[in-house]
This record gives C-alpha cells, sequence and structure tokens, in this order.
C-alpha cells in the first residue's frame, strides 16, 4: 500500500459531513464541541489492519482494481468495452471498479490484466528464516 497510508482511524467520531478533522487534537462539530480521535499505526496494509481475511491477497486485488481503472479511463473504454477485452461480463466490471472482488481469484484477475496486454511476472525467491512468505505486486 502507498506510504501516504501511515495511520488509519481506528475510531472516530466525525461531523455531519462524515469526515474526520484533520487538526490534532480533535474536531469541531456543528454544535461547537470537540470530538477526540484516536489512531493506531498502520501496518502499510489497511486489509491486515481491519483483520480481514487474507489481507495480502486484497492489497493485491485492489492494485488489480486500480490497474484496470486506469487503463480503462487511458483507452476510453466503457465498462461493456472492458468487458469484452478482458473476457467478463459488463456486470462483474462494475462490481470489480467498485472493489468489489469478492468471488474473483487473484488468477482470474491477473489473466484479465494479461488480456489487457500487460506482462504478469511471478517470482519466487527463496525464504531466508522460518516466517511466512509475502505476496507483493509492483506495477511498472
Amino acid at each position: 500500500m502507498p506510504d501516504s497510508l501511515t495511520r488509519i482511524a481506528r475510531s472516530s467520531k466525525v461531523g455531519s459531513t462524515g469526515r474526520a478533522a484533520e487538526k490534532s487534537g480533535g474536531s469541531s462539530n456543528p454544535h461547537g464541541q470537540d470530538e477526540a480521535m484516536t489512531f493506531e499505526i498502520s501496518s502499510g496494509n489497511v486489509f491486515a489492519d481491519l483483520d480481514l481475511p487474507a489481507p495480502e491477497d486484497e492489497a493485491l486485488k485492489a492494485r488489480i482494481v486500480m490497474r484496470l481503472r486506469a487503463e480503462m479511463e487511458r483507452r476510453k473504454l466503457t465498462q461493456g468495452e472492458l468487458a469484452a477485452v478482458i473476457g467478463a461480463k459488463q456486470p462483474d466490471v462494475s462490481n470489480l471498479l467498485r472493489g468489489r472482488v469478492l468471488g474473483f481469484s487473484l488468477e482470474r484477475m491477473l489473466e484479465f490484466m494479461r488480456a489487457l496486454g500487460d506482462d504478469v511476472e511471478i517470482t519466487l525467491r527463496p525464504a531466508t528464516d522460518e516466517r511466512r512468505g509475502t505476496l507483493s505486486l509492483k506495477v511498472v
């Protein structure tokens, strides 16, 4: 995930706009009362921070969705046209672009990128210690 995502709000109260204030020490709501905010330093993966299952996979899928959207905009494609190029249905593309990736395997999403002409390279490196390996995606 981007370095700019260094903190996430674990619990905060927000005003009527639905936005948490960015100044430290709280925010003023429409009634003039200060509201405290609690922050937790992010691990760098918002999906892990939210305790979602398979957070590394979800982070990779999110990056692929961003790439799909960027390519769709670059080519000036409609959702239906993008669906035809990647071999999917338009409702599937709509769901993907909304971040609804449940039901889409990482392999299938990588195939979408190949259909758009992207080269997909998978590199396996031997472990240097006894920890669980990591997944990463580098978009160039």
